[in-house]
């Protein structure tokens, strides 16, 4: 299991692939933890209407307002599906409670959309059913600090490091006055 789950999305342009109107068509990239996917969505735009740094079109035209409305839709779609991953990982943790996967897995899930305290909810469970695994209180003490409970995330890297995880050294060094 990775450390933690990260999720990004991206629309971005094809410039080689233009069409006869000089439109260019537009991308969405999806990465989880560092894998990509790629697909077009099947929309084109003018590149000189393309804002490259927020990933939208620019201008009022209804036009544009459709693509901008297109592509939240799709940013929600994607969203929706890390949400209901959630779900899933609560029905596989009812039929296995004590599989510790379910409960890390979940709890990154549950980070990447912001909701920290269910996060460590989910890790504070896997401490419980192996207090050896180090993930549970390595990916613990990254919500804590994302909370700003500095001092319990120092606590949480320290007993990661004593367990064996090489990536709370990088986190007790950046966030940890000792």
């Amino acid at each position: 299991m990775s450390e933690r789950q990260t999720l990004s999305i991206l629309f971005y342009l094809r410039r080689d692939k233009s069409n006869n109107r000089d439109e260019v068509p537009i991308y969405m990239r999806i990465t989880v933890n560092s894998k990509r996917a790629e697909m077009s969505i099947y929309r084109y735009v003018d590149s000189e209407r393309w804002n490259v740094q927020g990933g939208y079109a620019k201008g009022s035209k209804a036009q544009f307002k459709e693509l901008n409305n297109y592509l939240d839709v799709l940013r929600s779609k994607v969203y929706q599906a890390q949400r209901d991953l959630i779900a899933d990982y609560s029905k596989a943790i009812e039929i296995n409670p004590y599989n510790t996967q379910f409960h890390i897995s979940r709890g990154c899930t549950k980070d990447e959309l912001g909701d920290y305290r269910g996060a460590i909810a989910d890790f504070s469970k896997v401490i419980k059913i192996d207090p050896d695994y180090s993930y549970g209180n390595y990916n613990r003490g990254n919500a804590k600090q994302k909370l700003g409970d500095i001092n319990g995330a120092c606590l949480d890297w320290n007993k990661a490091v004593e367990l064996g995880h090489k990536g709370a050294n990088e986190m007790i060094k950046k966030y940890c006055k000792y």
